[in-house]
C-alpha cells in the first residue's frame, strides 16, 4: 500500500486534487486508511487513479476546445445586444 503523496507524485496531480476526487465521489472504491487515518492505495487502485486522471484531463481540454472555438451561449458573447447592469 502507498501513501497518498506517493501516488500524487507517481500519477502526477496534487496530494488535493486526489482527496477531491475521494471527496466529490470520483473514485470508485473505497479509499484505504492506515493506522494514522492516512489514505493509502494499492496499485491497481493506482492504476484506476491514473484512468481518472486520464479522464479528466480530457473533459478539460475539450472544455478548453468549446471555449476557444467560440462556442458560448448568446447571453455571452460580446455581438449581444443584451445591456448589463
Amino acid at each position: 500500500m502507498k501513501g497518498i503523496s506517493f501516488v500524487s507524485k507517481k500519477i502526477g496531480v496534487s496530494t488535493s486534487t486526489i482527496r477531491r476526487w475521494d471527496r466529490e465521489g470520483l473514485i470508485p472504491f473505497e479509499v484505504g486508511r492506515d493506522s494514522y487515518n492516512r489514505r493509502v492505495f494499492s496499485d491497481d487502485q493506482i492504476q484506476v487513479l491514473i484512468h481518472i486522471r486520464d479522464m479528466m484531463a480530457r473533459k478539460m481540454r475539450g472544455a478548453f476546445r468549446m471555449e476557444t472555438n467560440n462556442t458560448s451561449p448568446d447571453c455571452c458573447d460580446n455581438k449581444s445586444n443584451q445591456t448589463w447592469r
